[in-house]
């Protein structure tokens, strides 16, 4: 369990291990991405097929990684109260939402328009497979606008003042209630 230095101080770790997220956060942002650039090689944006597998593909399973890595490097930059850092990965993450909002029913109008073509064998798996592909990429296009949100508004205030903490509240708890009334003086 990690310890932090005092109750009222968000949670403390040692500086190089939160700088060592972003080296992780490199890890999840880019393999998945080069994946996904070499596999939907060459590109047919005019082409329903073409758009309906990137489109699945990167709902499916492509997307996930650099969401993950955009959170791990924004966790990084707010706790090193890095705003520009946050601020730049919080807009990466509403644009990844942004994206995602528009390719949903791009996605939606191709699985129509090839679902006539499928074999009907294959019909039920191809309805159950895009509609999990559509399902998972409503998930992350909430994930990255999560972190994106998250992120901003975590990038606004100092470290210090993020977590309201309880010793606080306790502090000011033994230091009387607040009384609050009119400015009039009672009268005898």
């Amino acid at each position: 369990m990690l310890a932090s230095s005092s109750p009222s101080s968000p949670l403390s770790l040692p500086r190089a291990l939160i700088l060592a997220l972003y080296v992780v956060a490199a890890t999840f942002i880019i393999p998945s991405l080069m994946e996904f650039m070499l596999v939907s090689y060459p590109y047919r944006l005019g082409a329903a097929q073409w758009r309906f597998g990137a489109l699945g593909l990167l709902f499916n399973s492509v997307l996930f990684s650099p969401i993950v890595g955009i959170a791990l490097a924004s966790v990084a930059a707010v706790m090193l109260e890095q705003r520009k850092v946050a601020r730049v990965l919080a807009i990466l993450g509403g644009v990844i939402a942004l994206l995602m909002l528009i390719g949903l029913p791009f996605f939606a109008l191709d699985f129509l328009q090839l679902r006539a073509s499928v074999n009907p064998q294959a019909k039920r798996a191809f309805d159950f497979t895009s509609l999990k592909a559509a399902l998972t990429g409503g998930l992350l296009f909430l994930a990255a606008l999560s972190v994106a949100i998250g992120t901003w508004r975590g990038s606004s205030s100092p470290a210090g003042q993020r977590v309201p903490s309880r010793a606080g509240a306790a502090a000011r708890a033994k230091a009387g209630p607040v009384v609050m009334g009119s400015a009039q003086t009672p009268q005898s």
